[in-house]
């Protein structure tokens, strides 16, 4: 009965927004004219001997909605009629309304799934809303009918399950057929149930879009169970969250996604196919690094997608097994077929254009070596081809020419810059080809510059958070501004003109170590960031400012604007769409998502 409650809840609050959006009621009222209601009657009738007069009326009064929006409390006033009508002589009789009500709900069940098959068939632009309201109107009905059953039972509505109200009616009555049951005052009953669900659906109403994100992902991670009841709720009507969401899964755990950076090929019709690097994680120890192809629907001149928002397959493109851990592995920006990988050993360098299509293992270029342990952070120079840089374990960053020749197959690095303690992430600046910034357990964020050999001396330093630093990104448009993150549950804003003052400090949304931190690289002021929850939050720094009423003061900071939810536990890794602006992956052990911030939310 709490999932019956929470999921009304969400799907009243998202079928709100398609209610009140003109455009979207009109699409649907010019798909809804389309479908053949004859043909879909014929077949529902065969199947449910369905009261044609009853359906026919029912199909008069969903169009005048289209045509007339109404709120979510006429609607609920609506479906109540409509459950009245099927449902009313026989409220007194237990066994018969329990009869007639499953009766009716397998009824409306397969005629609304005629009806959305009619749509899907026609390729309906506006499939989704239907099938939210759809979803919304299931739910109500399943609501309504538990409630009335509930009344005439005299039992909690948390009882009312199949196999609980037949060992109920067994134990009480013996053979149900021969008795009746006189029901509790229905006019108080009903009272009670219409007055609850009003109070939901106004709950619902004063529950904007933000508050809705934030809670639901909040939520997840109360306990275990309530966070498996939520993940399904919310991967059921995760279309509402998002203008675009995919998720998939592989036999072997997931550890890292990286988009790579290079044009779309053209895919089928209506579609940019675009390249992702995924690979397993530390705890996989075969690990696997494969290519995988992925669609992402084209815009029309109207600023529309060109088909249908349903999820194409992942294609994969190639796949390799290391025959280790892949701590780490990165695309080189100038060459996306060079790749680089920290395993538990060495940095290994390979070619895609060098192995077969064919899962290969252990096919390498050159070992990348450094003075210690490699560690679990990779950049590549995005304007020298062939500098890579590699954080270690203790206190070295390596940084390689890949262009010198090897010996034997080894690279040594060329110069070691040094840390007083373990180095978590080294980055280069993307404006400056010389410039690189690391941070690590000694929580100072560290500036250094390759024209200055010096191992030892960076170029500016900061003792950025009081507990260790874990991460740090570069603004793409701003050469001045880098971001980091920290175990102390925080991201640093920093201007490296001034390393004294921090621009602005973000308090970690799900209250964990901060663990990754990357800026946009089409919006100047949004940055995305992870800790060790099943959520990705996205910051929009251009929202401080904004004026902020009473009730919006107890929604959060008005910096944090999305919080995407939806994984079965921690986010291992994330990353931003080079070509596609708000879109992005991230992967938890079981499943890749691939998202687009909701177009609603950004305006």
């Amino acid at each position: 009965m709490l999932r019956r409650y929470t999921s009304l809840n969400h799907l009243a609050q998202a079928a709100r927004t398609v209610l009140q959006n003109s455009a979207q009621m009109n699409q649907m009222l010019t798909d809804l004219s389309r479908v053949d209601f004859r043909n879909v009657q014929e077949q529902a009738g065969w199947v449910c001997g369905c009261d044609f007069a009853m359906v026919q009326q029912i199909e008069q009064d969903f169009k005048e909605t289209l045509e007339k929006p109404k709120t979510l409390e006429q609607l609920a006033t609506w479906l109540d009629f409509i459950v009245g009508r099927v449902l009313p002589s026989c409220s007194s009789e237990v066994f018969r309304l329990h009869r007639e009500a499953r009766k009716f709900l397998l009824h409306w069940s397969f005629y609304s799934s005629m009806l959305m098959r009619d749509l899907t068939l026609r390729s309906a632009p506006s499939f989704g809303s239907f099938h939210l309201i759809r979803l919304l109107f299931d739910e109500y009905m399943y609501f309504l009918v538990e409630q009335r059953i509930s009344s005439a039972v005299d039992l909690p509505a948390v009882a009312i399950m199949s196999q609980v109200i037949n060992n109920y009616f067994l134990a009480k009555f013996g053979h149900l057929s021969q008795w009746t049951l006189t029901a509790p005052d229905r006019t108080v009953a009903a009272t009670s149930v219409y007055c609850m669900v009003v109070k939901l659906l106004r709950f619902a109403r004063c529950l904007d879009v933000e508050q809705f994100a934030v809670a639901s992902s909040a939520s997840m991670s109360d306990t275990e169970v309530d966070n498996k009841e939520e993940l399904i709720q919310w991967q059921h009507h995760s279309t509402l969250l998002n203008d675009f969401h995919s998720l998939y899964s592989q036999p072997w755990p997931f550890g890292l996604c990286k988009w790579i950076n290079k044009e779309a090929d053209s895919g089928i019709r209506g579609w940019n196919m675009y390249s992702i690097l995924l690979g397993t994680g530390v705890e996989e120890p075969y690990g696997q690094i494969m290519i995988g192809k992925f669609g992402i629907p084209r815009k029309n001149e109207q600023g529309k997608d060109s088909v249908d928002e349903m999820a194409q397959p992942i294609a994969v493109d190639r796949m390799m097994e290391l025959g280790d851990f892949v701590v780490e592995a990165l695309n080189m920006p100038q060459n996306a077929d060079k790749i680089a990988i920290i395993t538990s050993e060495d940095v290994l360098f390979f070619d895609w254009t060098k192995c077969t299509k064919e899962s290969e293992t252990g096919v390498f270029e050159m070992r990348l070596r450094g003075s210690e342990k490699m560690g679990h952070s990779l950049s590549w120079n995005p304007y020298v081809e062939g500098y890579l840089l590699c954080a270690s374990e203790h206190c070295s960053i390596a940084l390689w020419d890949i262009n010198r020749p090897d010996e034997n197959g080894v690279l040594m690095a060329n110069v070691n810059f040094l840390h007083d303690r373990k180095i978590n992430e080294v980055a280069w600046h993307p404006l400056h080809e010389t410039l690189f910034g690391s941070v690590g357990d000694d929580s100072n964020l560290l500036i250094w510059d390759t024209r200055f050999n010096s191992r030892n001396r960076p170029i500016l330093a900061a003792l950025a958070h009081g507990e260790r630093a874990l991460c740090l990104s570069f603004n793409s448009f701003s050469e001045y501004i880098v971001a980091t993150g920290s175990a102390d549950k925080s991201i640093a804003i920093w201007d490296i003109r001034n390393l004294n003052v921090r621009l602005r400090m973000l308090s970690s949304f799900d209250r964990s170590e901060v663990r990754q931190v990357e800026w946009s690289p089409h919006e100047e002021f949004v940055l995305a960031s992870r800790g060790d929850s099943s959520t990705v939050s996205i910051w929009d720094l251009d929202r401080i400012q904004r004026n902020r009423t009473t009730e919006r003061d107890s929604e959060g900071p008005p910096e944090l604007f999305f919080v995407q939810g939806g994984h079965n536990g921690k986010v291992y890794d994330f990353s931003w769409n080079p070509s596609v602006p708000w879109f992005l992956s991230s992967v938890d052990a079981d499943s890749l998502h691939i998202w687009h911030v909701p177009d609603d939310w950004i305006a």
